[in-house]
């Protein structure tokens, strides 16, 4: 009877928070504090269920919902695990361990060459049941540290990690990856790192918490990436209908990010773009569903003759050749993409930024140098930029150079490890 009761709780704050988020309302404190005292209830009513505490066992965890074959917090949980695993050990857990599995084998294969991998599959149908089980799994594999990536949604692991901190005291960073969205399990939270001055403001003033650090985005190492020829770029442009000698823009990301309701000035922009240059042809390596090409068709209506020279490409986690195909490179937007602009300072490829004023959450400039040249506030100025970088070989030689050695100092993999032990440090040496 008492799971039942359990069972309708949480669902009541689940839908209790949806609203929220379809609202975007960032302070969700009241969300964390019901989710644990339910779980301070479960435990307490189902004490004989739960594992002791015996000791710590790895240094170092890593929390997570579930995992993609690319984008988003993926790369950011892998290329930080990659980089310490030698220093500490480390363990990997997941809410949706199957979903990932299924959906990104390739990468759960890579996380067990380094670390160890585990969790249980969620089932909303039974929370109390998740809630063991998952504490169960962690308890016994227990980190001293656990840096965390999950979903905005994930209650389930914000009751866990509540317990966790009770039971074991373990201490909790949370990487505020979804910067630009509601966010469960901040406020139980020893330290939020956050990516630029911008999310950090989003945080105190809207979810009004100020224990933040700024630590932007960890690429790859400086010899980790592959640098394709011009004969073999010029074969791949050629296979996905690039004619040879035509100048070729790209823009990549999930669909969500180029669309603004039921419009998208993004795709207004490339329009006029394929009109005013009868060469260029662009790519945009996505995935879009029926509505959102309903709303591309209709914008290149009164244009047919243009929609050959626009490639739409699936996503894919081989996207360095895709990327290094560009002449020039166009943000998406009115949701920009983080990630994407660090990787291609490394795979030196000339990009055009377009900054967000109205929503500043959803605009990542900052994540460019400060005098970067090549982002705007308005699309009329920046799709001048994106035809000046286009016809200006030597001005995109200097700003790919000038990129690489910013990417050199700022993201390259060893230098943001450095600055994580430290701060898993400072953490773990804080008193409570």
């Amino acid at each position: 009877m008492l799971n039942f009761l359990y069972q309708f709780k949480y669902k009541k704050i689940r839908r209790s928070f949806n609203r929220h988020y379809d609202r975007r309302i960032f302070d969700v404190s009241w969300h964390d504090d019901a989710i644990c005292r339910l779980a301070e209830k479960i435990y307490e009513t189902n004490h004989h269920k739960f594992k002791d505490f015996t000791g710590f066992g790895v240094d170092v965890g890593f929390f997570a919902t579930m995992l993609y074959k690319t984008g988003g917090h993926t790369p950011c949980l892998v290329n930080l695990l990659k980089s310490i695993s030698s220093d500490v050990t480390t363990y990997v857990f997941l809410s949706q361990l199957r979903d990932t599995m299924d959906a990104a084998p390739g990468v759960v294969t890579n996380i067990c060459d380094i670390s160890s991998i585990g969790g249980i599959t969620l089932n909303h149908k039974n929370f109390v049941n998740d809630v063991i089980s998952l504490y169960n799994q962690i308890i016994s594999n227990c980190p001293r540290v656990a840096l965390v990536y999950i979903h905005m949604w994930d209650l389930l692991f914000v009751a866990v990690m509540h317990l966790l901190r009770q039971h074991a005291g373990i201490k909790i960073i949370f990487f505020n990856h979804a910067s630009h969205f509601p966010n469960v399990g901040m406020t139980i939270s020893d330290l939020i790192l956050e990516g630029m001055p911008t999310t950090q403001k989003k945080t105190e003033n809207e979810r009004h918490l100020h224990n933040c650090k700024i630590i932007g985005l960890q690429s790859v190492g400086a010899h980790d990436t592959k640098y394709y020829t011009k004969s073999e770029l010029n074969a791949k442009r050629l296979e996905l209908g690039i004619p040879k000698n035509s100048p070729l823009t790209v823009s990549g990301g999930t669909g969500y990010k180029f669309f603004d309701v039921d419009s998208s000035p993004y795709f207004e922009m490339i329009r006029d773009l394929l009109v005013r240059n009868p060469k260029l042809h662009h790519m945009v390596i996505t995935n879009l569903d029926e509505k959102q090409w309903a709303v591309v068709k209709n914008l290149f209506d009164r244009h047919p003759d243009i929609l050959n020279r626009l490639h739409i490409v699936p996503m894919t986690p081989d996207f360095d050749v895709l990327f290094q195909c560009a002449d020039v490179f166009i943000d998406s937007f009115p949701v920009s993409a983080a990630l994407t602009q660090v990787d291609l300072m490394r795979m030196r490829v000339a990009s055009v930024v377009k900054i967000n004023r109205v929503t500043p959450e959803y605009s990542f400039h900052e994540y460019m140098p400060s005098n970067y040249p090549y982002m705007y506030e308005t699309v009329s100025d920046m799709r001048d930029g994106i035809e000046f970088l286009l016809g200006n070989v030597v001005a995109r030689t200097k700003i790919i150079n000038s990129q690489y050695e910013y990417w050199l100092k700022t993201y390259e993999c060893n230098v943001v490890k450095d600055k994580y032990i430290a701060i898993i440090k400072e953490v773990l040496d804080a008193k409570n």
